[in-house]
């Protein structure tokens, strides 16, 4: 199963079988409930984290206790391996939002390992250079867009990740709770209602529970860019 897991993970998708090998020695699963912290932080950082099955969330909290997500990490991500290289600590928190399996890879293993297949750098600095993008568009959404454009581009994304063409709009179910949404999202759940309930109104998407279908992607574009009012 760690085979199959490292061939889907984004960090290891590339590499040939003999090096895979080589890091199926340095892995160790774990396993976490929902709920269950992973790591905390300005915990020591011992190493980083593949899932393998389930999700995972990373977050700040700020002296008030409100939550901000930073990210959710599904099958195959990584979180964690920035702190292998640029510090002594973890950044953020981190904690399971569903039973989740993971792949644990130390620190000083791994540092080993790309010593002597420098090749494999090349990807975690890939790796490293899309989560600073995510940042940078996280930090400009937070402070220019307004809610209903966050969510608009949130839909947008998770339609073109995952979104299903039916006779309506591409359908796709969220991953996050609306509480969960309205955290990476920099709101509370009340405003995200009302921002969800002007999209729904103006038919540009159709919300049934989780289940989400965009029924008109250029408008909600629209909106997501900031041409057009909610």
């Amino acid at each position: 199963m760690n085979s199959e897991t490292l061939k889907k993970s984004y960090l290891f998708s590339f590499l040939p079988e003999n090096d895979l090998e080589r890091i199926r020695k340095i892995v160790y699963q774990k396993e976490f409930r929902k709920g269950q912290d992973i790591f905390c932080d300005g915990e020591k950082a011992r190493g980083f984290y593949i899932v393998a099955s389930g999700r995972v969330k990373v977050f700040k909290t700020s002296p008030e206790g409100k939550e901000q997500i930073l990210h959710v990490i599904s099958e195959g991500g990584s979180f964690g391996d920035a702190a292998v290289f640029d510090g002594e600590t973890y950044p953020a928190n981190a904690q399971a939002i569903k039973d989740s399996r993971l792949l644990f890879i130390e620190k000083a293993d791994f540092i080993g390992l790309i010593r002597e297949c420098p090749d494999i750098s090349l990807k975690i600095m890939a790796s490293l250079s899309a989560m600073l993008r995510d940042f940078t568009r996280l930090v400009e959404d937070l402070s220019l867009r307004e809610v209903s454009s966050r969510l608009a581009r949130y839909f947008l994304e998770q339609s073109k990740k995952k979104g299903k063409e039916t006779l309506e709009g591409k359908r796709f179910t969220l991953e996050l709770s609306r509480m969960q949404l309205a955290s990476r999202l920099g709101t509370i759940p009340e405003t995200l209602s009302r921002s969800l309930g002007k999209l729904k109104d103006k038919k540009l998407v159709k919300a049934d529970k989780d289940n989400i279908v965009v029924l008109n992607e250029k408008a909600l574009k629209e909106i997501a860019d900031g041409l057009k009012k909610d």
